[in-house]
């Protein structure tokens, strides 16, 4: 008996998951339920105008020319006071254009990246323009003076928390900021516990989302904190239509989704 009910379940839980997923043909940009506690405010594009005409820093070295896009690029941030998501793909510029942002600012400038991406930081810092950079190593109980750039690994967030937050920086950038897409890892916590206090959190990643669309969700959450709490809301809203929406729904999302919230 017991035999034939198990042969029974199995069955049908082949059958469930053969069953095709029905494809969602509608998506609105407003829904009552977006209202809730724990979901972010749509928020209109910022002006960036005021910002595009803005010389560039004087700590700049005079070699130093960026693109249009990435003068576009700064004017971004800045007009969205640096809380916002940089998402270009590799090879566009965003290391330079959070520098070149970051120059607009009186205070120190904390950046947290990928241990192994921490000396090309110092070098580009120290290429590109005329500010000094410390840099926080493993086996060294050095810490900063007078440096405008501080630049720390996700892995020191853990060992070294005490003296990276008596630094108290105007801002925060967080390289490769897909590190903190586990909502369960110590780093991510870590980031969220020491560093959402900073005024300004620039994120830059140029695979916000490595596999699945909803590991966006808990970056966007230390941009924009309370915001982008709900992950049943996130998935409803965003996850399940990319996933199984028509063609129109995920074109409809792109333009008029996450984005629209400017969470990043």
């Amino acid at each position: 008996m017991l035999k034939s009910e198990l042969a029974d379940l199995g069955a049908l839980l082949i059958r469930k998951r053969l069953r095709p997923v029905r494809e969602i043909a509608e998506w609105k940009p407003e829904e009552p339920e977006d209202l809730a506690e724990g979901t972010p405010r749509i928020r209109p594009l910022p002006d960036i105008t005021p910002f595009m005409n803005e010389p560039l820093p004087p700590q700049l070295k005079a070699h130093v020319q960026l693109r249009a896009y990435q003068r576009e690029g700064v004017a971004f941030i800045r007009a969205t006071d640096y809380l916002t998501y940089l998402g270009d793909p590799p090879g566009l510029g965003k290391t330079i254009q959070a520098i070149s942002a970051a120059l607009y600012l009186p205070g120190r400038i904390l950046v947290i990246a990928p241990a192994g991406a921490r000396d090309v930081w110092k070098r580009e810092i120290e290429s590109w323009t005329t500010e000094s950079v410390f840099v926080f190593r493993p086996t060294s109980k050095k810490t900063p003076k007078e440096e405008k750039f501080v630049v720390a690994s996700y892995d020191a967030l853990l060992s070294r928390q005490e003296q990276i937050l008596s630094m108290k920086p105007d801002l925060v950038i967080l390289d490769e900021a897909h590190y903190i897409k586990n909502k369960e890892a110590e780093r991510t916590k870590a980031v969220h516990d020491c560093l959402i206090a900073i005024p300004r959190r620039l994120l830059l990643s140029g695979t916000p989302a490595m596999n699945r669309v909803d590991e966006v969700r808990k970056q966007l959450e230390f941009i924009h904190p309370g915001e982008w709490g709900d992950e049943h809301w996130f998935r409803r809203r965003f996850v399940h239509p990319l996933e199984n929406g028509t063609p129109e729904v995920r074109m409809h999302l792109g333009r008029d989704g996450i984005d629209e919230r400017r969470g990043g």
